[in-house]
């Protein structure tokens, strides 16, 4: 039996103050994950609620955005699990014009990389990737996390996340065949 409302210690107010200073943060990471706003917004409410349900065991001393990161990772994988490792087609997005992600709020990496053009495409290609790919993409491209960290948040080989960022890459190359070089 789950444990009543009661029961919990109250909800300091330093949880809300962190929740809110990452909030659009969260939002965006789980859109990017998720590839659409229904998705989003039912992952950032399933890693808000079991914030709100594990503060307690959160250490202060220790940056947020991980830990909040690694309970997003965790509630993404089980989200799959319940669904099925089915690939999620974005097809009607892209056909009505959009993308997995707005352009104009595009995280660092894009910002002055490539173009607004190129930008759009990169979102439509990363958003066709497999969820398990595009997640590796937004972890590793994104939010800058090495390898070894995203094995440790996925319950995945080293060995696996590479080889799987490698077939993201590949992928993601044939959305800018322009860019390929010749024979390869």
């Amino acid at each position: 039996m789950p444990e009543s409302q009661e029961s919990s210690p109250a909800l300091p107010e330093w949880v809300a103050e962190l929740l809110a200073e990452h909030n659009d943060r969260l939002h965006c990471l789980c859109f990017r994950l998720a590839g659409n706003a229904a998705d989003e917004d039912d992952l950032a409410n399933d890693a808000i609620t079991a914030v709100l349900r594990k503060w307690s065991q959160y250490d202060r001393d220790l940056p947020f955005w991980p830990w909040l990161l690694a309970i997003v990772c965790n509630r993404w994988a089980t989200i799959k699990r319940k669904r099925g490792s089915n690939h999620l087609s974005l097809d009607d997005e892209v056909e009505a014009g959009r993308t997995a992600g707005p352009v104009a709020s595009e995280p660092p990496p894009l910002n002055g990389l490539v173009g607004r053009e190129d930008a759009s495409r990169l979102r439509t290609a990363i958003g066709r990737l497999h969820p398990d790919e595009r997640a590796l993409v937004e972890l590793y491209y994104f939010e800058g996390l090495d390898c070894t960290t995203i094995a440790g948040l996925t319950s995945r080989p080293v060995g696996t996340i590479h080889r799987m960022l490698h077939t993201a890459r590949r992928r993601l190359a044939e959305a800018f065949p322009e860019r390929t070089p010749a024979g390869g």
